[in-house]
């Protein structure tokens, strides 16, 4: 990793969907951001990636997105998990889920969530929503 790359924001993505990591991914480098993205493929990688961040603040990322539906637990308690955590809890969290459901987004909110995007079916929405992240990047 050059200089360079480690004075951009980094974005950690929580989603147990390869696809949808890989989609993120494009959408990021056709986007205007000039960000890294990391990824963690479950909710259990999830919570070591953000343990070690805890530990390492200068570390941390930027910007979470958290999908709600992973396989091995809920992103709603990774979120919780994160917001009563003193090191993490200022890391704005953007929720990232193919779930449209109100109580989703009410508890997501309730919970700290800093917004709450539903996935869109194109991918050109995808880059625009992308785009839309810059104004929760600390």
């Amino acid at each position: 990793m050059t200089a360079s790359d480690q004075q951009r924001p980094r974005l950690l993505l929580v989603d147990d969907d390869p696809a949808a990591i890989l989609l993120t991914r494009i959408a990021l480098q056709e986007s205007a951001l000039d960000v890294r993205l990391d990824s963690a493929k479950s909710f259990r990688e999830g919570e070591e990636r953000l343990r070690t961040f805890a530990q390492t603040p200068e570390q941390a990322p930027a910007l979470v997105l958290l999908d709600l539906n992973l396989g091995d637990g809920s992103g709603h308690d990774l979120l919780a998990f994160m917001k009563q955590e003193p090191a993490l809890a200022s890391i704005p969290v953007v929720v990232l889920s193919t779930s449209s459901y109100p109580k989703d987004l009410e508890r997501a909110t309730r919970l700290g969530a800093a917004d709450y995007l539903v996935k869109p079916n194109s991918f050109d929405e995808l880059v625009r929503m992308m785009n839309g992240l810059a104004r929760h990047l600390r």
